[in-house]
């Protein structure tokens, strides 16, 4: 149940962000202070925000601590990190117009 809630919940979150906040700032309805102002700017800053770099400072981090602590740190890390990315996926997967069309919702002639 709060599985459910926490996706429905993010779901509208990242659509209210794209629909309402992103969409505008990029066609310069309005100005959301978003450090980008076109396509082109958006992919820059995804690409400047990539999470790798991230991940692998962590890792050096925990390569550094104790043995039992590190493994435990990483446990945790990406037991955590797994569920949001599932939640992520799951809405991608869900965001993605069918290529394929159920045969029941196609017209024919009688």
């Amino acid at each position: 149940m709060f599985d459910y809630l926490r996706y429905r919940f993010m779901k509208w979150r990242i659509n209210r962000e794209i629909v309402e906040r992103i969409f505008p700032h990029l066609r310069r309805d309005r100005n959301f202070g978003y450090l980008f102002r076109d396509e082109d700017g958006i992919d820059e800053y995804t690409r400047i925000r990539d999470v790798r770099p991230i991940l692998d400072r962590i890792e050096m981090n925990i390569a550094k601590m104790p043995e039992a602590y590190g493994r435990s740190f990483r446990y945790v890390m990406h037991t955590k990190l797994n569920a949001e990315l599932r939640r992520y996926e799951e809405i991608a997967r869900n965001s993605v117009r069918s290529e394929t069309c159920a045969p029941r919702l196609i017209a024919t002639r009688t």
